[in-house]
């Protein structure tokens, strides 16, 4: 399991998109990225808003929005073998 914190004070809000679902209400979403930063003293993912591909290629960066940990679950409970997913 992985747990995220959020700084939802740091969220753009103008990326927040609506969406409207097959049965008719509409929703709101946000795209974020996790990026692997193993070495990290705050988790095993930071979190970030996505950007397109338009800004990726213009070297655009988004702000931090927290951290990612990969839980580990209690030594003795039955679980499959804890490892990081493969995101991409």
């Amino acid at each position: 399991m992985i747990t995220i914190s959020l700084d939802l004070a740091k969220i753009d809000e103008t990326r927040i998109k609506p969406f409207k679902r097959k049965n008719g209400e509409m929703a709101e979403f946000l795209e974020i990225v996790l990026i692997e930063s193993p070495n990290s003293q705050f988790g095993d993912y930071i979190v970030k808003q996505g950007v397109t591909k338009e800004e990726r290629m213009a070297g655009k960066e988004m702000p931090i929005l927290g951290d990612a940990k990969i839980y580990q679950p209690q030594a003795g409970r039955a679980q499959r073998p804890a490892k990081k997913p493969d995101l991409f």
